[in-house]
């Protein structure tokens, strides 16, 4: 993590201090119904889990009108359509330039790779947004060059095969409201720190995608080491313990930078 984020991150933490008035930095309620969550330690042991969940599953009371600009930003191109075969619709995505090129090993395993959107592999197609790094927050970069967010994955080569772009305000407007509408059950740091990052996953049902059981990959402390020393996390487990600290440290991900040059931006 740059000195630049851990000192703007001390600051919000700073504002978010009790005060004469403790509603003072509180946003305004946004109306939801909780669809599912938190998981109580009773309750996961109860259904054979090792351990309570904290997440929740919100939605709003009336439909953003934030998320429907953001789908106006995805082209036809990426949507499937009634005469669509896998073949069709792989040959359609690899010619996309709207979706991450990302890398991937040749039939899952080996030391080839291959560019996933041209496959019919069932791994997601992605979409990588960031908000700008403010220049307070990281080194100067050369003109020409916009410095990003980034959030390292298992199945890329290299950091180089990283892919991002600076985010429309549509997507900043929706990670605003996401915000607000989860801020009720966000740690400090969540609280403090506004989103900076989005990455969309789109699952085809063509390739028998699927969307199967997960957990976080790093523990929080995991985090902190990669993002300031560069350790790498892969070399020491590639799970998170039963009970380990993940929710509040996780919200680091997004303080990664990235620098690319803008041709290279998507």
């Amino acid at each position: 993590m740059a000195a630049g984020s851990s000192w703007s991150l001390r600051k919000r933490l700073a504002d978010l201090a009790p005060s004469d008035d403790p509603e003072a930095a509180e946003p305004p309620l946004v109306a939801h119904t909780i669809v599912w969550g938190p998981i109580c330690a009773r309750q996961a042991v109860s259904q054979g889990a090792l351990a309570p969940v904290d997440s929740v599953l919100l939605r709003p009371h009336e439909a953003p009108a934030e998320a429907a600009r953001v789908l106006e930003l995805f082209p036809d191109e990426i949507f499937p359509r009634k005469e669509d075969t896998p073949r069709s619709l792989a040959d359609r995505l690899g010619n996309s330039a709207f979706l991450d090129d990302c890398h991937v090993p040749v039939g899952g395993m080996g030391q080839e790779w291959c560019r996933l959107n041209e496959t019919m592999y069932p791994q997601p197609r992605l979409v990588s947004w960031s908000a700008k790094v403010p220049e307070e927050e990281g080194e100067l970069v050369d003109a020409g060059t916009v410095r990003l967010r980034a959030y390292p994955h298992l199945a890329r080569p290299s950091l180089s095969d990283l892919r991002c772009r600076e985010w429309p305000p549509a997507v900043a407007e929706l990670a605003s409201y996401v915000h607000k509408l989860a801020y009720p059950y966000l740690g400090p740091v969540s609280k403090a720190m506004l989103p900076n990052y989005c990455e969309v996953k789109i699952y085809y049902s063509q390739f028998g995608a699927k969307l199967g059981r997960h957990r976080d990959a790093f523990e929080g402390q995991q985090l902190f080491e990669f993002y300031k020393n560069r350790a790498d996390p892969f070399k020491k487990q590639f799970c998170q313990r039963a009970g380990s600290d993940v929710h509040g440290p996780r919200s680091y991900a997004h303080e990664a930078l990235l620098a690319s040059p803008t041709r290279r931006q998507g």
